[in-house]
C-alpha cells in the first residue's frame, strides 16, 4: 500500500470516530485535516497517543513473558501437593525501572490485567501490590531452562518444583 492509501484509511477512521465520539470531534477534525493535506510535520499530533517505535514491545518479549507466566501457572497447579514449597512460588513480575526488563514489565501488566489473568492458579498478590520489584528476568530465564525438561508433565513432582524454584535469588526480598 502506498502512503496515500494509508492516509485515506486513517482519514476514514477519523470520520467514523468523529461520528461515534462527538465529544472529541474537534480533535478528529484536526487529525483529518493533517492527514488529508499530508502535513508530515504534524503527524506527531495525530499519532501522539501511540507508542513510539522504541517503546513498542517486540513479539519475542511477549512470548517470553507468556512462557514464564505459563511456567508459574504449571508450578501453581502442581504445588498444591507441596505446602512447604508454596511460600517460594510467587510471580512478582518484572522491574519496570530496569532497562533490561521494562518491556517485560509492560507486557506482563497488559497480559495479566487484560488478556489472561490466571487468577485461579497463579497468586498475583505480590505482582499487583509490589510497587518496586527486584530484577528477576535472569532468574526466570534460569528457571525456564530447568522447567523445559519437566514441561510435558501434567503435574510436576515436588523434586522438580524444588529444582525450578531453587534458582530464584529475587525471592529473598519477598515472602
Amino acid at each position: 500500500m502506498d502512503d496515500r492509501m494509508w492516509r485515506m484509511i486513517l482519514f476514514q477512521n477519523c470520520l467514523l470516530l468523529e461520528k461515534i465520539d462527538p465529544v472529541n470531534a474537534a480533535l478528529y477534525q484536526q487529525q483529518m485535516r493533517i492527514i488529508k493535506e499530508g502535513i508530515v510535520f504534524e503527524y506527531g499530533t495525530v499519532f501522539e497517543q501511540l507508542a513510539q517505535s522504541d517503546e513498542c514491545i517486540p513479539q519475542e518479549v511477549s512470548e517470553e513473558v507468556i512462557n514464564i507466566v505459563h511456567m508459574f501457572v504449571h508450578i501453581g497447579k502442581s504445588i498444591k501437593e507441596y505446602p512447604s514449597l508454596q511460600q517460594f512460588c510467587h510471580f512478582i513480575g518484572f522491574n519496570a525501572e530496569d532497562e533490561n526488563e521494562w518491556q517485560h514489565a509492560k507486557y506482563a501488566f497488559h497480559y495479566l490485567n487484560h488478556v489472561n489473568a490466571h487468577e485461579d492458579v497463579l497468586d498475583l498478590t505480590l505482582f499487583r501490590t509490589m510497587n518496586q520489584k527486584p530484577s528477576c528476568l535472569n532468574d526466570y530465564r534460569k528457571m525456564m531452562q530447568i522447567y523445559t525438561q519437566y514441561k510435558a508433565q501434567d503435574i510436576l513432582s515436588g523434586e522438580a518444583v524444588a529444582r525450578i524454584l531453587d534458582v530464584i535469588s529475587c525471592k529473598k526480598g519477598v515472602g
